[in-house]
């Protein structure tokens, strides 16, 4: 359903628009001839439009600072925990050189089963660039609806990327220390 105003609530001039489909919840606009933002929806197949409360200013704060600061923030961790996982596999090996000493050999069982706390540690890294890549689809600003069900998809989407990779940092911490304590009982 087009957006049909018949007096808007900033300057009371009619307004139409097609570009903006109407929805039954509450959708922001603006006013063409004054610029300000007001909100409209669909009410038993009429166009209702009203000007804006401060909670509705509070939502479109809450919708810019979703589309600046959630992305920016859960790169910046994505990115620190890609970096924290590499240096872990320097470390470990360094580690693994200091306890283990150099002349002993191992079977080709025992370096697979010392190389396991590196392969999870670059699983963790693929699992935290995935959640830095940018999130695909579309969204309507002028839709407080459209703006936290994209919100809402594009967190829980990086959530569970960032879940799975502490996952296996933690599970990779873990090998490692098991790992460079048994190899070290298991020389001596």
């Amino acid at each position: 359903m087009p957006i049909d105003v018949k007096s808007c609530p900033v300057c009371g001039c009619p307004h139409s628009s097609t570009e903006i489909q109407l929805a039954t919840d509450w959708q922001f606009i603006q006013c063409p001839n004054k610029k300000a933002i007001y909100k409209v929806k669909s009410e038993n197949n009429n166009t209702v439009a009203s000007c804006l409360l401060n909670e509705d200013e509070a939502y479109l704060g809450v919708g810019n600072d979703i589309l600046k600061n959630s992305r920016t923030t859960l790169r910046e961790f994505s990115t620190f925990m890609t970096t924290l996982s590499s240096g872990a596999i320097a470390t470990y090996f360094a580690l693994i050189a200091f306890v283990i000493p150099k002349d002993i050999s191992f079977s080709p069982k025992q370096s697979a089963v010392l190389a396991i706390p590196a392969v999870l540690f670059l699983i963790c890294i693929a699992i935290f660039l995935s959640a830095y890549f940018p999130s695909a689809g579309t969204m309507n600003l002028n839709s407080v609806s459209s703006i936290m069900e994209k919100h809402k998809a594009q967190l829980g989407s990086r959530y569970i990327s960032i879940i799975w990779g502490i996952a296996f940092f933690s599970a990779a911490i873990a090998s490692m220390i098991t790992i460079t304590i048994s190899f070290r009982f298991l020389v001596t």
